[in-house]
């Protein structure tokens, strides 16, 4: 059985082009699920354990269910609302297999949201609201990019669109175009693109910020590019210097001649109207 990837308290990996998992409540849909499920309430005091994806298993050890939703939605925790407290706090240990089948991540999505609704009585909907974003915008005037925003000449392969991009293990990628970022504990440590856009980069940051990132560039070429801390970091000490918010903007408008301007727009969140305690086995 060939293993897709583990998400590890460092995790490389690129992103491939998943769009956010809506509610599911279209009858023309079949529901996905899991053909075997575990949910055990998880009491230990241990540490961060690894999520395990394979094209017939999803492991989530000790996760709390705002953890379990982000990833069943592919959303943040701050596009997330109206969850019970214990949400954040009480971790549990959540297995679901498939029987003969090989799934993709979207549909392991898919499943997880079905279990979420069946063992956690989770009811959600999404809803637009006007709140803050960040504008992706050109930095410099007569639309002059920065040093490190090159026109692609990447000769990379297509990520899948309904699947998953195995993890990248080294500073260039693994050849797929699209964004690769590296982060540690929710810190970005190097981020970068093949062939990527500005419309990607802008989805790929709103994982990491305060507030969703919107694309006003105006850009529609693919470019290959790497933004690294400020100072720039070497491949052996990049890992040691995660990037913070202040430097991710920094390193936008001194790399990239980009800017990401504080604005107000339309965002949408996902709304808990329901979720109780699992039912266990």
């Amino acid at each position: 059985m060939r293993r897709w990837g583990v998400l590890a308290a460092i995790a490389w990996f690129a992103i491939a082009p998943d769009s956010i998992a809506q509610s599911g409540n279209t009858s023309s849909q079949p529901t996905l699920r899991f053909d075997v499920t575990s949910v055990k309430e998880n009491l230990s005091v241990s540490g961060f354990q690894a999520v395990t994806i394979t094209p017939d298993t999803l492991k989530m050890p000790n996760r709390t269910v705002i953890e379990m939703i982000q990833w069943a939605y592919n959303l943040p925790a701050r596009d997330i609302v109206g969850e019970p407290a214990w949400a954040h706090s009480r971790r549990f240990d959540v297995d679901g297999r498939v029987i003969g089948n090989i799934a993709t991540v979207t549909q392991l999505r898919a499943m997880m949201r079905t279990l979420l609704a069946e063992r956690f009585a989770l009811r959600a909907g999404y809803e637009s609201k006007i709140g803050p974003v960040y504008a992706l915008t050109i930095n410099r005037s007569g639309g002059k990019l920065g040093p490190g925003m090159l026109a692609s000449t990447a000769n990379c392969k297509t990520v899948p669109a309904d699947g998953f991009v195995p993890t990248v293990d080294k500073r260039e990628g693994d050849g797929f175009c699209g964004m690769s970022v590296a982060s540690s504990n929710g810190s970005v440590i190097w981020f970068g693109g093949l062939r990527a856009t500005t419309t990607e980069l802008a989805r790929s940051l709103s994982r990491y910020l305060d507030r969703p990132v919107i694309d006003q560039t105006g850009l529609t070429s693919p470019y290959d590019f790497v933004v690294t801390p400020i100072p720039a970091a070497t491949p052996n000490t990049a890992a040691a210097t995660p990037l913070t918010g202040a430097e991710i903007f920094t390193a936008i408008q001194e790399q990239l001649g980009l800017r990401l301007r504080p604005d107000n727009g339309e965002v949408e969140v996902l709304v808990i109207r329901n979720l109780a305690s699992p039912t266990e086995n």
